[in-house]
């Protein structure tokens, strides 16, 4: 068998030579040596492989219909990490910064202990 390079290497020249350098994950499988394709049990197991190479690859679609992308020298697309804010949390953010940044009264100056008001002449 092909050591782990030379099978990437083999994928990216295929996928770069397909028009919008993008390839169905069942065009692969198709293209599999046989030694290989008895290696790879699913196509999760493909396509787990496939996303350890992000600045290379990206794998998108439904399962059944994935699509391999070539995203060498690409910026890679930005992924929402946090679902969208409702009105409310919104509202209620905005509400709690307001009274978070709200200026503080100014503290009553302090009077010096007996003993100090004594010692300095007061």
């Amino acid at each position: 068998l092909p050591s782990e390079g030379a099978i990437l290497a083999r994928l990216l020249a295929s996928i770069a030579q397909c028009p919008n350098q993008s390839m169905a994950l069942a065009d692969i499988l198709d293209r599999l040596p046989d030694g290989l394709r008895q290696l790879v049990a699913d196509r999760d197991t493909i396509c787990k492989w496939l996303r350890s190479f992000p600045e290379l690859l990206e794998v998108s679609g439904e399962p059944g219909q994935e699509q391999v992308t070539l995203t060498v020298g690409r910026l890679p697309r930005l992924v929402a990490t946090e679902p969208a804010a409702s009105p409310a949390s919104t509202a209620l953010a905005a509400a709690a910064n307001s009274t978070a940044t709200a200026p503080e009264a100014e503290p009553a100056p302090a009077k010096a202990p007996p003993q100090a008001s004594a010692a300095l002449g007061d």
